[in-house]
């Protein structure tokens, strides 16, 4: 959906596979990625076809398809049934950079940021720090961009 969406972009590989990342977006790159994807279950319910197929070509990557996400034994076990938005801003982004106190000569940046559920802070680090752009003006950059 990245790499369709938006222009500038990047890969990181994570341990689960490769993520793409943008650097920048317009407007409508903004409002495309502005949209909820269903989290994969076999009771998930698709706004749209073009989401349904990337769903199952996403699960298809990793070897599954709605189908296999039924679970005989629900009250054991099962997916959560939810959305999740496609793209997420931090909210309150503020840094320090200052000397590493565990390597010295190098530098440390103290980040801090609050999430909306359903968000992960590993990717917030890997997107700082695999993207070659990555500089001691990103968190000032990043408030001056904000919608």
């Amino acid at each position: 959906m990245i790499q369709e969406t938006c222009r500038d972009t990047f890969p990181v590989d994570l341990k689960s596979g490769r993520a793409w990342f943008f650097r920048a977006l317009d407007d409508a790159a903004r409002k495309a990625l502005s949209a909820l994807i269903p989290l994969p279950s076999a009771r998930a319910r698709f706004e749209s076809d073009s989401m349904r197929r990337r769903v199952e070509d996403s699960l298809k990557e990793i070897g599954l398809d709605l189908k296999t996400l039924r679970i005989r034994h629900p009250r054991e076990n099962f997916f959560s049934r939810g959305e999740r938005a496609a793209t997420f801003r931090p909210a309150g982004l503020a840094g320090e950079w200052g000397p590493d106190d565990l390597y010295p000569g190098r530098s440390k940046l103290a980040l801090r940021f609050d999430l909306p559920r359903g968000s992960y802070a590993t990717i917030i680090v890997k997107r700082l720090s695999e993207d070659s752009g990555v500089s001691e003006g990103l968190v000032e950059s990043y408030h001056d961009n904000e919608p």
